[in-house]
Parts: C-alpha cells; sequence; structure tokens
C-alpha cells in the first residue's frame, strides 16, 4: 500500500510539473503575441509610405529593393529610384557601406556620389546632393552598392 501511495504521489507531481511546463509554455507564448501586435502596429505608424510632395520636412518614401549579388561582395539595387535631390536616405536590414550612384542614359558613365556607412538605425545619408538632379524629369536617378545581401529602403 505505501508503495501505491508513493507512486501516486509521485506520478501526481509528474503530472503537475507537465501541466506547469504547458502552461508557461502557453503564458510565454500568449506574451509574446501580445508584445508582437503594439510593436508591428507602431511600426506601421513610424513612417509614411507615400508623401504628396518632396521637401516637406519629412522622408518620403520612393522605392524599396532585394539587393542583388553580382559577385562576391558585391550587391547592387536593380531598378533606380528617383530623388529631388536636397537629401537621400537608405534603410536597410544589415550593417552595411553603401555606395550611391547617379545613372545617366546609356552612352554616359554613372557618376559616383559618395559612400555613406549605416548608423546604428541601420540607415546611411547622403546630404546636399542636388547637383546630381538633370534631365527632363529634374531629378537624379539613384541606385547603390552594398557589400552584403540586405532589403532596403529608399527616401527622398
Amino acid at each position: 500500500m505505501r508503495n501505491l501511495q508513493q507512486f501516486s504521489a509521485r506520478r501526481l507531481v509528474d503530472v503537475l510539473s507537465l501541466r506547469r511546463g504547458t502552461w508557461t509554455r502557453i503564458y510565454l507564448l500568449l506574451l509574446v503575441l501580445v508584445f508582437m501586435i503594439p510593436l508591428s502596429a507602431a511600426n506601421a505608424v513610424g513612417e509614411s509610405q507615400v508623401s504628396p510632395k518632396a521637401g516637406d520636412g519629412v522622408w518620403n518614401w520612393i522605392g524599396e529593393d532585394q539587393l542583388t549579388r553580382l559577385g562576391p561582395n558585391y550587391y547592387v539595387s536593380a531598378p533606380t529610384v528617383n530623388s529631388t535631390g536636397g537629401d537621400f536616405r537608405v534603410c536597410s536590414t544589415v550593417h552595411d557601406y553603401y555606395t550611391l550612384y547617379e545613372a545617366d542614359s546609356v552612352p554616359n558613365a554613372p557618376d559616383l556620389v559618395w559612400t555613406e556607412r549605416t548608423g546604428s538605425n541601420k540607415c546611411a545619408v547622403w546630404r546636399g546632393i542636388g547637383g546630381f538632379v538633370d534631365g527632363d524629369n529634374r531629378k537624379a536617378e539613384f541606385y547603390i552598392i552594398g557589400s552584403k545581401s540586405a532589403y532596403v529602403w529608399f527616401y527622398d
């Protein structure tokens, strides 16, 4: 009888610890979900995707791209993005050095703007680039080259 009581007590402890582990997992999952929803909502409110005009004092989203690998440590943005000049910003999923180029029509070589490193916010900013605005559309056609695979967002 005593062995049966010891076995039953051990079995009860095992069941309770299993339930405690299960409830702990459920509570942790709920806690993670509760924190994910406000963070994703805050991220959606953070910066406007589209703004009616450039030069209004906020960063205006003008495009995004997954950098394409062209060689070892050589990744390029495929489409060019049109900038109105002034300042230009690239945000990335990784920290890297990005070289900004202004693309001209085919017989002309691209113009090197300069290289910037991403900061703690994984963004790089080029200031005072109005001199690269040209052409009939009065915009600069930019693309970047980096050394790591990344997804990037462009702002004007």
